[in-house]
């Protein structure tokens, strides 16, 4: 069966690396590398960090920090996951220390289904361009330093415009959109006295009412 090649090759073609999800109480985030390697980078900087559970609920953020970072005020790690682009976190210390580190620490245990990310509103420099997400499962685990690679993103194009979303990362398979709802029409092909002397003109109903194998009434929203 082919389904585990086909899925890791488009994976790579995306920037992406193999997922799993488990539950945990602290994910966090390694920025690797920016859009600009150059020599004048200068820090990192996005205006938000969304997570999201199986069902596409938001997750709950109990602290969030920066470890080893350098921020100006009002531009520290909170500001990563305000729920508001107009704001931005900013690291200056990525030039020193070749990464940027937000880990964060949710309200309960839960599992990671999702997260996106947007740019901040300048400096397309400091956009990322490759990052690890890891989580650790226990508090021991998290007090000994011992993090779970949970998804990898490489190389992946930062969006141009400002405060623009990089879209959704998934690492559960999302969920299939709903099916279509069904359409029934309703032909009238013979009224009564079609053989008036005067001719038919026109067809009209009062109401039509749709009823379910329960003999309950079907409601039909109107457009």
């Amino acid at each position: 069966m082919r389904v585990p090649v086909i899925l890791a090759s488009m994976l790579a073609a995306l920037g992406l690396t193999s997922t799993q999800a488990v539950e945990a109480l602290q994910y966090r985030w390694r920025f690797t590398a920016l859009m600009d390697a150059g020599g004048s980078v200068d820090g990192l900087a996005i205006s938000e960090l969304e997570l999201f559970d199986q069902a596409g609920g938001r997750l709950m953020i109990e602290q969030v920090v920066n470890p080893g970072g350098a921020s100006p005020p009002r531009e520290g790690a909170e500001y990563a996951v305000d729920q508001n682009t107009l704001t931005k976190f900013l690291d200056f210390n990525f030039h020193l220390t070749g990464e940027t580190i937000i880990e964060v620490v949710l309200f309960r245990p839960a599992i990671l289904g999702s997260y996106s990310l947007a740019t901040a509103s300048d400096a397309p420099k400091r956009d990322p361009r490759s990052w690890i997400v890891e989580a650790c499962l226990t508090e021991a685990a998290c007090a000994s330093g011992s993090w779970l690679q949970v998804h990898e993103v490489r190389d992946v194009q930062a969006p141009w415009h400002r405060q623009g979303s990089y879209g959704t990362f998934w690492l559960i398979a999302p969920p299939p959109p709903s099916p279509p709802l069904p359409v029934f029409t309703l032909t009238i092909t013979t009224v009564r006295n079609s053989n008036h002397a005067h001719g038919v003109d026109a067809a009209a109903l009062g109401e039509v009412r749709f009823f379910g194998a329960s003999g309950d009434t079907v409601p039909v929203p109107v457009p």
